[in-house]
């Protein structure tokens, strides 16, 4: 055996666990799985189909847990097992099969194209949170079965004793990073940044004043991982070597923009300043509606609605953003 490739091996699955008994072990609750989605109850909810197909679970006030092969992992030399992957790209291609755009199973590939998308928002709200997980390894009967009906392609399946923590995930490219057993370190520096720029116009007696939410702001920054929303850099090192970055309301609190998640991003210092004052303001907004329409599409109309509102805005420059 290879020095320093030790643990990976320890860690390939002997047993064949059924997923409603690994989704067990991980501490999530599995009675909704006597159930199918019309509500009639299943003689053997093992396998109910609904759920033994999907590549994650849990999450919320449950523990998360996600699927994933055994030889997609790597090892470095001090031991550290990490698993890499881009589901953005892979959406991607099964969402260009679903449509006819690839050569494929279209049915295949939007079954796929959920999984893939909630495996993906599983990931994200982990990275978020920078809560642990727990991990099922599996080995397929053979390299091509691993394309072929995800469940009767695993040959042995079994949860790992380890918690797994994501350590980047990366909103604009789609990369992730999963290390098996190592808490990251902050990823974002939490701010409460009070918006002197734009205040609102509704007057009270102390002054210029607006209720804004600490938890939007909190899940904005989350959300960010350190970069900058518009432009994807980090933002500055603040001395305990976190990234600063500043909340921004996309529609001005003045033209009566939500203070919602769905309205809000993190911007360094520079692009703020510029988002307020810059010449080119206007081009900034509409990045940052198109940022924003691709997070919420359901609230896309809305977003260009607001933007429309503000007196300072070029409004033809938005005629595309319409869906």
């Amino acid at each position: 055996m290879r020095q320093g490739y030790a643990v990976l091996e320890q860690l390939k699955p002997t047993k064949h666990t059924n997923v409603i008994e690994v989704v067990k072990a991980a501490g999530i609750d599995v009675a909704e799985w006597e159930f199918k989605k019309n509500g009639e109850r299943i003689a053997n909810p093992s396998v109910n189909q609904s759920k033994i197909y999907r590549w994650s679970f849990g999450g919320d006030e449950e523990p998360s847990l996600l699927f994933i092969w055994h030889d997609s992992l790597t090892e470095d030399e001090q031991g550290h097992i990490t698993y890499r992957n881009n589901l953005t790209k892979y959406i991607d291609h099964l969402a260009n099969i679903a449509s006819g755009v690839e050569k494929g199973n279209s049915n295949t590939a939007r079954l796929r194209l959920e999984r893939a998308r909630l495996f993906r928002e599983a990931v994200r709200q982990l990275y978020n949170s920078q809560k642990g997980c727990r991990v099922a390894l599996l080995i397929p009967h053979s390299t091509e079965s691993k394309e072929e009906d995800d469940t009767k392609s695993v040959k042995y399946r079994e949860l790992d004793s380890e918690f797994w923590y994501v350590h980047h995930y990366d909103v604009f490219t789609g990369d992730i990073e999963l290390i098996r057993g190592v808490q990251p370190r902050p990823h974002v520096e939490v701010v409460t940044f009070d918006d002197i720029y734009d205040p609102p116009k509704k007057k009270f007696s102390s002054g210029y004043s607006f209720h804004r939410s600490i938890e939007v702001k909190v899940k904005v920054l989350q959300r960010s991982g350190g970069r900058c929303e518009y432009c994807g850099q980090y933002g500055f090192k603040t001395p305990n070597d976190a990234y600063y970055l500043e909340v921004h309301h996309v529609v001005p609190l003045r033209y009566e923009g939500p203070d919602e998640l769905w309205n809000t991003v993190a911007l360094c210092a520079d692009h703020h300043k510029q988002a307020h004052f810059g010449m080119s303001r206007t081009d900034i907004l509409r990045g940052l509606l198109e940022f924003l329409g691709q997070l919420y599409p359901h609230k896309s109309n809305e977003l260009k609605t607001g933007a429309e509102k503000i007196d300072w805005c070029n409004v033809d420059a938005f005629e595309s953003l319409q869906s």
